[in-house]
């Protein structure tokens, strides 16, 4: 039985009590069903769809064409939430 909770309800929770969300507020309403940690170049090759990705992202902190293309992938994965 797979559990999932929505952003919006993610957000509600203990260790999301102080987040705040930077953008994409019309996604709010998506089904989270797994928390992704990330950490590591290769991300994008083995999300499922679904992830609420946590991350630091310093391994793109100096590549802002990057760090686009990463979320722009994380988009074409359907992942909830970063």
């Amino acid at each position: 039985m797979q559990v999932s909770l929505t952003v919006s309800q993610v957000l509600q929770t203990e260790g999301f009590k102080n987040s705040i969300v930077l953008a994409g507020k019309s996604g709010l309403h998506r089904q989270v069903t797994k928390i992704t940690v990330a950490e590591l170049p290769d991300t994008l090759n083995w999300l499922q769809g679904g992830e609420l990705i946590c991350s630091t992202v310093y391994y793109l902190k100096d590549n802002p064409e990057a760090q686009k293309d990463w979320i722009i992938g994380m988009a074409e994965h359907d992942v909830a939430a970063l």
